[in-house]
């Protein structure tokens, strides 16, 4: 008996000795035609050459020909050991769904190889808080990193022509993005639920804004639009925190809802002809709307509350300097500005009031008896 119990022990012992070496010994295999994977002390290495492997994540949603990605456990459908990612020169594609949903990872590293990044490649990393994406990517597609709510600051390739929609859905710390010179469009949802963003640079050249692209982004207060955009979609900038927005001249169509739910929306300045604004446009909005004098798109049929409550005040007009509408002192202050910093304070009309063939602060001054007494220094 004692003989059979010793053996017992024995054999457990040999048990957890073999479990210990199992744990220590690397886990390796393929993950593209030449490329191959490893997990050393919670490192996962790509290396190889190539694109990776495209990979399906969340069950029920299989996609044909693709399997789950070998480094995932086929119970949790995670890896909670994996803290690292490091991908090796020579690989050129990052697979679909390749590293979402690893919630230990905190560090990633991108070769300057890599020219695409597949769909929901990094998605859902919470630990995430910054990345550097090489200079060589020039294709994103969706959801790459949609859900990771550490991150805080993103700045994409400027040689990237295109990045696919709800991009940095729900990421919900992220407070500054630079967006590359290269594109024509904001998709869909790209930053939706981003409720911390600050600050985006929209590059010209962008023509369209689509759909919910920056709804909810609470702590967005403004955001300068580039004379390029035609177009802002469904409730672009929807429930967000927008105090003050400027549509740029070009813009032809603003559809339904796109500044809807807005409380803290204050200003709009249109600068062109009148585009064509949806019924819904500023649902539940209150706000002042600023049109162009003198220009006959502006008829009182369009100046309409579309769904919200809207002041409409011309502006523009002669001595208006500051396109609020009235003439008043801030309008000399401000001509006062463009004679010491002209590149800052831009003006488009002519501002020799006293008509001695120079704007400078007698100009000025000009303006401001004008305010006071508009009988005697008419403009």
């Amino acid at each position: 008996m004692k003989r059979f119990g010793m053996m017992i022990l024995i054999f457990g012992v040999l048990m957890c000795l073999l479990v210990v070496n199992a744990s220590a010994v690397e886990t390796s295999g393929e993950c593209g035609e030449n490329a191959k994977w490893k997990i050393s002390g919670g490192t996962l290495t790509i290396s190889g050459t190539g694109e990776m492997t495209d990979y399906y994540y969340l069950v029920g949603l299989e996609r044909p020909g693709l399997e789950m990605a070998p480094w995932r456990d086929d119970e949790t459908y995670t890896n909670t050991k994996i803290t690292k990612i490091v991908i090796k020169s020579g690989i050129t594609r990052i697979g679909d769904n390749a590293f979402c949903c690893l919630p230990n990872v905190k560090s990633v590293t991108i070769p300057d190889t890599v020219t695409s990044i597949g769909q929901a490649a990094f998605c859902d990393i919470e630990k995430l808080t910054k990345i550097t994406i090489p200079e060589s990517v020039t294709h994103m597609e969706r959801s790459v990193f949609s859900g990771c709510i550490g991150l805080t600051t993103v700045k994409l390739p400027s040689r990237m022509e295109e990045f696919e929609g709800i991009m940095f859905y729900e990421c919900s710390n992220l407070k500054h993005v630079t967006l590359p010179e290269g594109i024509t469009k904001i998709e869909a949802r790209t930053f939706e639920d981003c409720f911390k963003l600050e600050s985006v640079s929209i590059p010209e050249g962008v023509k369209e804004i689509e759909a919910k692209a920056f709804n909810c982004c609470e702590n967005l207060k403004t955001v300068k639009l580039p004379d390029s955009l035609e177009s802002l979609g469904v409730n672009a900038f929807g429930d967000s925190g927008l105090v003050e927005i400027t549509i740029p001249p070009n813009v032809r169509e603003i559809y339904n809802d796109c500044f809807g739910w807005c409380f803290a929306l204050k200003k709009v300045h249109f600068t062109g002809d009148a585009p064509n604004i949806h019924s819904d446009t500023f649902c539940c909005t209150t706000t002042t709307a600023y049109y162009p004098a003198e220009n006959p798109t502006w008829t009182e049929e369009v100046r309409k509350d579309y769904d919200g409550t809207i002041t409409w005040i011309e502006c523009g007009g002669q001595g208006d300097l500051d396109k609020n509408g009235p003439v008043n002192e801030d309008d000399a202050i401000y001509l006062l500005q463009h004679v010491l910093m002209p590149g800052q304070f831009p003006i488009t009309q002519d501002v020799d009031f006293d008509g001695n063939g120079r704007v400078n602060e007698d100009d000025a001054i000009y303006l401001l008896q004008h305010v006071l007494m508009p009988g005697q220094f008419p403009l």
